[in-house]
């Protein structure tokens, strides 16, 4: 059995990528392009035969967290990225208060403090989820 894959996310500003490799095999990337403080996120890509392994979604949070300690705000032109900032509401304050509803992030700002069931549940409502 093969032992598990070390993986490691590089910034290769050359290239205006962040690249992903397991073990020594580039195996996925994200780009971006850095422009008056404002990081644009427009492309996610995973090779194939390692998609569905979590991946991307590791990828984005370097790329999230690399923006963060940065001082940049983020554009997440890219839908992969989108998505994990609406599931992952800590990045929200990085997307431009402005710029949320270009993708479909303006509603999770009332959802960032929620710390109790009824809360939840008043927010699910608000939004037409379910709550669980």
């Amino acid at each position: 059995m093969r032992a598990q894959m070390q993986l490691r996310t590089t910034d290769n500003p050359r290239r205006g990528r962040f690249e992903l490799y397991a073990d020594d095999e580039l195996v996925g990337h994200v780009t971006y392009a850095v422009r008056d403080g404002v990081m644009s996120v427009p492309h996610t890509e995973v090779q194939p035969r390692h998609r569905g392994r979590g991946l991307a979604s590791a990828m984005i949070k370097h790329v999230l967290d690399t923006a963060r300690s940065r001082g940049l705000a983020v554009l997440p032109l890219c839908p992969f990225t989108a998505r994990y900032i609406a599931n992952h509401r800590e990045y929200l304050p990085l997307v431009p208060a402005g710029q949320r509803a270009r993708f479909d992030l303006e509603d999770l700002e009332d959802l960032e403090e929620l710390d109790e069931p009824d809360d939840v549940d008043r927010a699910a409502r608000a939004t037409g989820a379910a709550a669980e």
